[in-house]
Order: C-alpha cells, then sequence, then structure tokens
C-alpha cells in the first residue's frame, strides 16, 4: 500500500529532473550554440549528472531536439487558436502575429536560440529540425493561407509559402534589430512592438501601393 506513494514521488522526481534539463540545455545553446555547449555543461547547470541526460534523452542530439520541440511549442499553439478562431480572416491573422511577437519580446532566451539555429546551423541538422521540431507549425501557416485563397480572402496567384515564410520574418527581424531601432531615423515604434506588429501586418496584408500605381 504504501509503495504508490513512491513510485509517484518517483516520478515527479524524473519529470522535474527533465525539466531542469530542457531548461538549462535551453540557456546554454542560446548563449553559446549547439557545438560549443558541452553535456557536462548542461549537466552541472541542471544539477544532474550526465547519465541523467542520457536518461531521458538519449544523446546531445536527441537533448537539442527536445529543446527545440519546447521552443517551437507556443507557436503550434498560437496557430491552433488561429484555425479555430472566429472573426475575419484578417482580424485572426493580425491576432497570430501580435502573440507571436509578444511571445518572443517576452521570451528571450527562446527566441534567441530559434535565431542562433537559422544562423548557424548546418543542412542535416536543418532537416532534423525541420522534420522534428518546426515543420509541423510552417506547414500549418501555409494551409492556413491556402484555405484563406479557397476562400477568396487572399490572392489565388501568390504563393502561400512565401506569405507564411514572409509574416514570421517580420516578427523574427523586428526582436533580431531591436536594440537598433532606437538608433534609426523615422523609427518611432523602437521599444511598441504592438503597433509595429499592427502596422507590419496591415502592410503585409493590404500591400504598399496605390490603385493608380
Amino acid at each position: 500500500m504504501e509503495s504508490k506513494p513512491l513510485i509517484s514521488q518517483d516520478s515527479s522526481l524524473l519529470q522535474e529532473a527533465a525539466g531542469a534539463i530542457l531548461q538549462a540545455a535551453m540557456e546554454l545553446f542560446a548563449e553559446r550554440g549547439f557545438d560549443a555547449v558541452p553535456l557536462s555543461a548542461v549537466a552541472e547547470r541542471a544539477g544532474v549528472s550526465k547519465g541523467n541526460i542520457f536518461h531521458h534523452f538519449g544523446s546531445k542530439d536527441g537533448l537539442y531536439l527536445a529543446v527545440m520541440k519546447q521552443a517551437s511549442g507556443n507557436t503550434a499553439r498560437l496557430l491552433a487558436e488561429l484555425t479555430r478562431g472566429t472573426g475575419t480572416f484578417a482580424d485572426r491573422i493580425h491576432h497570430f502575429a501580435g502573440a507571436h511577437l509578444d511571445y518572443l519580446m517576452r521570451n528571450q532566451c527562446v527566441a534567441r536560440l530559434i535565431l542562433r539555429e537559422l544562423a548557424q546551423g548546418d543542412a542535416e541538422r536543418g532537416r532534423r529540425m525541420v522534420e522534428g521540431a518546426f515543420g509541423g507549425n510552417f506547414a500549418t501557416l501555409v494551409s492556413i493561407f491556402r484555405s484563406g485563397q479557397r476562400d477568396g480572402h487572399v490572392r489565388r496567384e501568390l504563393d502561400p509559402a512565401v506569405m507564411a515564410l514572409g509574416l514570421l520574418a517580420g516578427n523574427v527581424f523586428y526582436f533580431q534589430s531591436q536594440f537598433l531601432l532606437p538608433h534609426l531615423d523615422g523609427v518611432g515604434f523602437a521599444g511598441d512592438p504592438g503597433y509595429y506588429c499592427t502596422s507590419f501586418v496591415d502592410i503585409f496584408l493590404r500591400g504598399v501601393l496605390t490603385v493608380e500605381s
């Protein structure tokens, strides 16, 4: 009768250890990059043994993939909201983009981890990241734009993959350039990501040229 609480306690401790490993790995990979982080450093920061890391994640590559899956989880939730959401197509795109940028700005470690992977990853690791972490999110966003085309909200001749990439790129570049923005002429939205995102998505959806042009 007394073994059940012990099993439950052991399970809780295992989950706690796995969470500590993921958090430590995310911080270190964001700070230094994949190649520069030994598992011993992850173990030290997480307060566990290297064997504990192998037990939970199998290898350094397995740990990195788990970290990237966790980093992409919030975007998956936002895309689910976008798919199920009410309101006009434009309203739903605005909401998704605003929530996505807000998440990046409030979770700097996650955002820097993704940026480091974009800048330093190679073709093989990129394939693994797409298959194991980011590919599903991107495919969902592409399908949302395709649905918009079928429903008559989006011009049919446009490439939905280009639209998906462009929408995400606008947010990622704002995050990346946030410390340069206050020093650029004409930039009145430094420190105001909400204003930037609303304006950017409006331009993204409606264009900049007048009918006469």
